[in-house]
């Protein structure tokens, strides 16, 4: 059965985050939050996440997104759904990530969605921009 790549878009309190991402929002590279329920996303696959149209880094999903239960988060609130992620790849400050142009994909599509599934080239693509930056 083929797998299958996400992007997700992850946020702080105020829409955006610092440049320092991952100092202000460690626990992202243990859980992120979507407003609807992530049922297609399957344990093990691998998720590129995108911050002010830059993609920061790449995790895996540590559980089944149709086995989620909603809970609430006054950090993140319409954001119910909690799926625990492994840490793969991470870019530690947002403006020394690759643009998220690199993937080929509808600008439009990415804003309107919790998360968007991406084909293979599309994830390599990204997964090649991230590594480009990480052996500077």
């Amino acid at each position: 059965m083929p797998k299958n790549y996400w992007l997700k878009p992850i946020k702080g309190e105020e829409d955006t985050l610092p440049d320092a991402w991952v100092e202000a929002r460690p626990d992202l590279l243990k859980q992120v939050r979507f407003w609807r329920r992530p049922s297609d996303i399957k344990m093990g696959e691998l998720i590129i996440y995108y911050a002010d149209r830059r993609l920061v880094a790449i995790v895996s999903a540590g559980e089944e997104g149709r086995s989620l239960y909603e809970t609430h988060s006054d950090e993140e609130p319409g954001r119910s759904w909690a799926l625990h992620v492994n840490k793969r790849k991470v870019v530690e400050r947002i403006n020394d990530a690759p643009s998220y142009e690199v993937l080929g994909i509808d600008s439009k599509s990415v804003r309107t969605q919790s998360h968007l599934r991406l084909n293979e080239a599309e994830f390599k693509r990204g997964e090649a921009a991230i590594d480009e930056v990480l052996v500077r």
